[in-house]
Formats: C-alpha cells, sequence, structure tokens
C-alpha cells in the first residue's frame, strides 16, 4: 500500500502545474566583468570566479504573471553552488538583497542580506511578451563569498 501512495505522490509531483499558479522566467548565462576578492586560491578551482566565469542564471521579474512583486536571479556556479537573491520591490538601480543557497563546499546559507549596486534590466519594464532581456549589476558576497564583488551582465531568453 506505502508503494501506490508514494507512487500517487510521485505522479502528483511531475503533473504540470495550472497557469493559474505558474511562474514567467528567463534563463540565461552571466558572464562576471569584473571581480575583487572572489579568488579561492590556485587548489580550489571551483570557488574562483573571475572575469570572464560565465555562471547559468534564472531571472524572474517582479510582476509578471505570478512572479509577485519581488524580483529573483539565481546564479549556478560549477553545478555545484547556488546563488539566489531577492531584489524588494524590483529596486533598480540599488538596493538590499535577500539571498539563499548554497556554498561551494555545500552550506546552506538563508538570509543573508547586502548590498547590490549599478543593476540595470533591458527592458525597463520586463513584461510577459518579452522574448529577450538583460540583466547587469554589482553584487556584495556573491556566491557567499565574505568580500567577493562581482560585476555581470547577464543575457536571458523566455523559458516557455
Amino acid at each position: 500500500m506505502r508503494f501506490w501512495l508514494a507512487a500517487a505522490a510521485a505522479l502528483l509531483a511531475l503533473a504540470p502545474v495550472s497557469g493559474a499558479y505558474g511562474v514567467t522566467v528567463w534563463q540565461g548565462d552571466a558572464v562576471i566583468t569584473a571581480a575583487t576578492g572572489c579568488g579561492g586560491g590556485p587548489f580550489d578551482e571551483r570557488r574562483n570566479i573571475g572575469v570572464g566565469t560565465v555562471i547559468k542564471s534564472v531571472l524572474r521579474p517582479k510582476n509578471v504573471d505570478n512572479n509577485g512583486p519581488d524580483t529573483r536571479v539565481s546564479f549556478n556556479h560549477d553545478s555545484g553552488a547556488n546563488f539566489v537573491i531577492f531584489l524588494p520591490s524590483g529596486a533598480m538601480p540599488s538596493g538590499i538583497y535577500a539571498a539563499f543557497g548554497a556554498t561551494h563546499s555545500g552550506l546552506i546559507v538563508a538570509n543573508r542580506a547586502r548590498e547590490y549596486i549599478q543593476f540595470d534590466q533591458s527592458p525597463n519594464t520586463i513584461d510577459a511578451n518579452d522574448v529577450f532581456v538583460r540583466l547587469s549589476g554589482r553584487i556584495e558576497d556573491f556566491m557567499f563569498i565574505d568580500g567577493c564583488d562581482a560585476t555581470f551582465r547577464a543575457s536571458y531568453s523566455k523559458r516557455p
């Protein structure tokens, strides 16, 4: 009996979310254009983030479909670290972000707050009809690396 309950739960988890509850996201790559204090040393390649580092990224802009009032941006580096930031009310060009995720060493981090500055998105107001969008900016303690200031530019395409 437990097997059938587990199988039913698994099928429900895989079922598509109805449009009423769906979110709209854009997926792409972020390229680091400037970085200070982001190196992990010569024997810690996975933590080294420098100019030219490419990081997978997902953008969930505010007020698009059911995305809610805050903009969310996630960065996935080397399939080992995940860094998600919330920009309250999608404030541009600067503010204090709230972050959660996991470091390269597997440490789970939540409720970290730091500054983001020089953020710029194109178009200025993203809506569900935009296929391609861009985001750039500078983030303090990027990827939960203390003292790491990273500037990035990212290009995204809308996910179906």
